[in-house]
């Protein structure tokens, strides 16, 4: 039995990964082109570009990164249609995934509503979207894991299997991370923040590396079924 759209989109999906990891990567540049802005006590509380070529750097790169990420995201959504065709799992990641983006839009229209809301619930949307993260990984992931029974890939379902944990643990430690930051940043020294924001920068190298090796193996497996 082989499943053509499960392959194309899983395909489409990791294509879509790698997009958004540079997409990340270029939004992340920018900030090496800005410089920190502190307040009386001497502490950082931004990033801002000061002259023309600071501003046109920063821009640039945003902009790029915007671009890639925006080109990412459409791919990753096909890939999760095509693949919910010959998998149900697929279809659950693409319901969290417009839930998703409708907490998003919710999150971005109160803040330009009430600028005024306390920082601690602008962020709440941001933490739903993160924990959403999670879930839409779980399905994916236990997607591919069905897929490799159903074609009788041992191989790639004992892969899955192993890497669900092990994901999904990186996902938690990084979305507890982020959680602390977004909620409770007001109340927390600079220097643990600073340690927590590099935790989460590496919690989601290592979420990305883990989660393509799997893609990989998935639409590869798939494609010579």
């Amino acid at each position: 039995m082989t499943f053509p759209n499960a392959a194309n989109g899983i395909k489409k999906l990791f294509i879509g990964e790698i997009l958004a990891l540079f997409g990340a990567l270029a939004t992340g540049v920018s900030i090496f082109f800005a410089k920190p802005q502190v307040d009386n006590s001497g502490n950082i509380t931004d990033f801002a570009a000061t002259t023309n070529v600071e501003l046109g750097l920063v821009g640039g790169f945003l902009a790029v990164g915007g671009v890639i990420m925006i080109v990412a995201f459409i791919l990753q959504l096909i890939g999760i249609v095509k693949a919910s065709k010959d998998e149900e799992a697929f279809k659950g990641a693409l319901y969290l995934i417009l839930f998703s983006l409708a907490a998003s839009i919710v999150g971005s229209v109160l803040v330009t509503m009430f600028p005024g809301m306390p920082k601690f619930a602008q962020n709440i949307p941001t933490v739903v979207v993160n924990l959403t993260e999670i879930l839409t990984t779980f399905l994916v992931i236990g997607g591919i894991a069905s897929l490799g029974a159903k074609v009788n890939s041992a191989e790639l379902q004992e892969k899955a299997s192993k890497l669900l944990g092990i994901i999904v643990t990186v996902i938690v430690l990084k979305f507890v991370a982020n959680c602390v930051i977004l909620l409770f940043k007001e109340n927390i020294a600079d220097v643990i923040a600073t340690i927590l924001g590099i935790l989460v920068v590496f919690f989601t190298l290592l979420q990305y590396i883990l989660y393509l090796s799997l893609l990989s193996k998935a639409k590869n497996t798939l494609a010579e079924k």
